[in-house]
C-alpha cells in the first residue's frame, strides 16, 4: 500500500563515501548521494507524509488519531503497530525466563499506573494476550487456579451512580449485556440465535455500551470497535441512537456523564472509593478547533468518569488481596494479579478451600466499600495452564484433573 512512497533521507544520514576492500586494501571511492530510502513505518514523519500522498491529513501518528481516521491505510498501520508491540512482549518474556522455567517480572508497582492498577515491568505480566497463556503451565502436582471478579466494573458503575435499573438486573443475576442489547434492539432478553433473541454479536454491542460509555467511548470508537470485534457495521447515526437508548435505559448514568462534563471545567482532582487521589491536568482554552487542544475538557471529563470506576476496581483488588493472602491455606502459591483476576498454584485438594477464602475476601471488601445491596460475582477456574478455563466445580468433579506424572 505504501510501496510507491519514497522517503527523503535526512542529510545527517546520507552516505557520501563508500569503503570497499579490494585485494586486502581499503580504498575510499566516491559514491552518489543517497537522497531517498524505502518507507519505514517506524518513522512518524514518513508515515504522515505517506498518508498525505493517499489524501489523508493525519497530523501525527498517535493511535487515537489513526483510529479516528479509520481508513484501510490507518488500519494497516495500527495492525503493524500491534504486532510490533507483541514482538517486544515476546522478547521481554524470553529475557525474563529463569533457569527453572519460571517467568519473573523485574519489578512490581502499585503506584505507577494513573488508574491505580498494579503493574509489572520486564515483562508486563498484566498484558499477556489470552492466546499466549497456554505456554504458562502449572508444574505437577499443582494446578493453575484463576479467580475472576466477573463484571466488577459494571457492579461499581451501578453502585457509584446508584443506577436502580442496573442494580436490579445485577441483583437478579441476569446478564447485564444481554438485557441492554435486548432493550436497544427490541428483542427478548435471552441469549441465543433465534430471530427474537440476542446473538453473541449483539451481546457484544451491549457490552461495549455498558463499559465504553463510562470510559469516554465516542460513537466513532464504538463503530470501529464493533466492526473489529464481531464484524457488524453501524452508521454514526445508528451508533448515536444506541447511545441515546442506553442513557434512557440508565438515566442515572446520563446524570453522571452530565455532571462530569460540568465538573471538568472546575475540579482539580478526583478520588477513588478508598480515597486515592488523581489530579486533573490544567485546562487550556479551546484555541484550535481543527487540531484540538491539550488537555481538553473532554479529556478531563474522561478522567472524572473513569477514575471512580477503574481506579476503585483497582482499590478493591488490592484491598481484597491484603485481606485473603494471610488466610489462604498453606501450600497455595500466589502467582499474578491481572486487573480483576487472581492467579495461583494449588494442589487438587486445596483448590476449593482457596477459592472459598478468596471469594469471601472479595465480597467482604466490596460490601465495606459499597454496602450490601449487591454481592460480587466471583468465578473460579482450574486447569493445567493459565489458558484453561474449566469451571472449578466441573473440574473437581471430572476425571480430567489428574496431575501429570513426572517422567
Amino acid at each position: 500500500m505504501f510501496q510507491d512512497y519514497r522517503a527523503t533521507v535526512p542529510k545527517s544520514r546520507r552516505e557520501k563515501i563508500k569503503k570497499v576492500k579490494a585485494f586486502g586494501q581499503v580504498a575510499v571511492i566516491s559514491a552518489p548521494v543517497i537522497e531517498y530510502e524505502e518507507f519505514n513505518p517506524n518513522v512518524p514523519a514518513q508515515v504522515v507524509a505517506a498518508l498525505s500522498l493517499h489524501g489523508i491529513d493525519a497530523g501525527d501518528t498517535q493511535k487515537e488519531t489513526l483510529q479516528k481516521i479509520d481508513s484501510p491505510e490507518t488500519r494497516l498501520l495500527l495492525h503493524y503497530a500491534a504486532h510490533k508491540t507483541r514482538l517486544i512482549t515476546i522478547d521481554g518474556i524470553i529475557r525474563s525466563t529463569f533457569h527453572d522455567g519460571r517467568v519473573r517480572a523485574a519489578g512490581w508497582n502499585q503506584l505507577s499506573a494513573r488508574t491505580g492498577r498494579i503493574t509489572s515491568t520486564q515483562p508486563n505480566l498484566q498484558n499477556i494476550p489470552r492466546a499466549w497463556r497456554t505456554a504458562f503451565e502449572a508444574p505437577p502436582p499443582f494446578y493453575w487456579l484463576s479467580i475472576d471478579l466477573s463484571q466488577i466494573e459494571v457492579y461499581i458503575i451501578a453502585m457509584h451512580t446508584q443506577c436502580e435499573r442496573m442494580i436490579s438486573i445485577l441483583a437478579a443475576g441476569k446478564d447485564i449485556y444481554v438485557e441492554t442489547a435486548a432493550n436497544i434492539f427490541g428483542l427478548s432478553p435471552v441469549c441465543g440465535s433465534g430471530p427474537d433473541e440476542v446473538t453473541d454479536a449483539l451481546r457484544e454491542v451491549g457490552k461495549k455500551l455498558v463499559l465504553g460509555t463510562d470510559y469516554g467511548l465516542t460513537i466513532y470508537g464504538f463503530v470501529r470497535q464493533i466492526r473489529d470485534a464481531v464484524g457488524l457495521e453501524f452508521t454514526l447515526e445508528g451508533a448515536a441512537r444506541f447511545f441515546e437508548l442506553f442513557f434512557e435505559m440508565y438515566p442515572e448514568i446520563k446524570v453522571y456523564h452530565d455532571q462530569a462534563f460540568e465538573d471538568a471545567l472546575s475540579l482539580e482532582e478526583i478520588r477513588t472509593i478508598s480515597g486515592q487521589r488523581r489530579f486533573l491536568p490544567p485546562l487550556k482554552g479551546d484555541c484550535d478547533l481543527r487540531t484540538g487542544y491539550w488537555p481538553s475538557r473532554e479529556y478531563r471529563k474522561r478522567v472524572l468518569l473513569n477514575t471512580p470506576i477503574q481506579g476503585s476496581a483497582a482499590d478493591l483488588l488490592i484491598c481484597a488481596v491484603n485481606w485473603f493472602l494471610p488466610r489462604l491455606p498453606q501450600g497455595v502459591e500466589p502467582l499474578n494479579l491481572v486487573h480483576d483476576e487472581f492467579n495461583g498454584l494449588a494442589t487438587r485438594e486445596l483448590l476449593l478451600p482457596a477459592y472459598q477464602v478468596i471469594t469471601e475476601g472479595f465480597d467482604a471488601v466490596f460490601k465495606r466499600f459499597y454496602g450490601d445491596r449487591l454481592s460480587v460475582k466471583v468465578s473460579g477456574y482450574a486447569g493445567r495452564s493459565w489458558a484453561d478455563k474449566n469451571p472449578l466445580q466441573d473440574f473437581l468433579t471430572s476425571n480430567n484433573g489428574s496431575p501429570k506424572q513426572e517422567v
